[in-house]
């Protein structure tokens, strides 16, 4: 299966308890706005958002905001999800005729882009007409999919799957996601990301130093008499 470039965002219904999403930061960034970026970095270059009508959400000032943002250099639409489910095909209209798979996420998913790669990576391995998403430990789904188009119809029409959920698994170290229900849950989850970049910073900070310094060193001590346990010895002292 190759990687899919478009993603759908379901965004569930929209009121005034939701508006966190499009006017809240963390970080500095919306949660909408964070959640598109990351996928668009992941590879992602073809978004389709669907929610239902609410006066509560302006999108055409949310996707205005967005477009005229210098950072985002992709493809993005609006799509109004009726009450009485989608009119058939209104999804797949969207999109390539040649798409295998799409990226469909949960709107209020707070990710970073290294675990959606590796979603991307780990999912793309499966069959193409599986239903590939990631399971918290709860064993409840954390809101990322690789699917069909037909079955994305499905689960907006009906907020349900109609084939197993398959559990992927994620090799690389970057884990943290979250789902924000309210605005009162932003602050733990801005400082839960914020954890995780300070940790991946420090790592990478880690590398570039032993990287930095220890060939020159090596390559100087190659040229020495003193052999390693005696390089050892001496750095006790």
């Amino acid at each position: 299966v190759n990687p899919p470039k478009t993603a759908i965002i379901r965004l569930a219904s929209c009121n005034e308890n939701t508006q966190f999403l499009f006017c809240s930061k963390i970080a500095g960034l919306s949660p909408f706005k964070r959640l598109i970026f990351s996928m668009q970095r992941a590879g992602i270059d073809n978004f389709l958002v669907f929610h239902e009508n609410s006066p509560f959400v302006n999108n055409h000032e949310i996707e205005k905001d967005i477009k005229n943002d210098p950072r985002f250099k992709s493809n993005f639409q609006w799509k109004l999800l009726e009450k009485d489910g989608l009119k058939k095909n209104s999804t797949t209209d969207n999109l390539d005729p040649n798409v295998d798979k799409v990226l469909l996420v949960e709107g209020n998913l707070i990710t970073t882009t290294r675990l959606i790669k590796d979603f991307i990576d780990s999912a793309c391995s499966f069959e193409t007409n599986e239903i590939v998403g990631l399971i918290n430990e709860s064993g409840f789904p954390d809101g990322i999919y690789l699917l069909t188009p037909s079955d994305v119809e499905n689960y907006l029409d009906s907020e349900s799957f109609e084939k197993k959920l398959i559990p992927a698994r994620l090799p690389g170290p970057w884990l943290y996601r979250d789902r924000v229900e309210n605005s009162r849950s932003l602050c733990l989850v801005e400082k839960k990301l914020l954890n995780e970049h300070k940790l991946h910073y420090r790592q990478f900070m880690d590398i570039w130093f032993n990287s930095l310094f220890s060939i020159p060193i090596s390559s100087f001590l190659v040229k020495t008499f003193l052999t390693p346990n005696q390089v050892t010895v001496i750095g006790l002292f």
